[in-house]
């Protein structure tokens, strides 16, 4: 037998994200947001941005062409 009681729990939620190059904004119930690039990453040793940083990047997928076209590489998943 299963005994239940109800909780009220404290959850945060993601409202919106904004990209960090052109300001544009989504929500989680757009269509916009699902194609988001959001990069996290920490330094590593001799790292550029410095030993253990952590650094974060939110960028929507019209700047994400905008900065990377010449350099993304397309293809079919086998």
């Amino acid at each position: 037998m299963l005994i239940r009681r109800k909780e009220l729990l404290n959850t945060e939620v993601i409202q919106q994200i904004v990209c960090d190059r052109c300001g544009r904004t989504a929500s989680p119930k757009d269509a916009e947001y699902e194609e988001f690039i959001q990069i996290r990453h920490r330094g590593g040793y001799a790292s550029v941005i410095g030993d253990g940083t952590n650094w974060s990047l939110d960028v929507c997928q019209h700047c994400f062409v905008k900065v990377f076209e010449k350099y993304i590489l397309r293809y079919d998943e086998e």
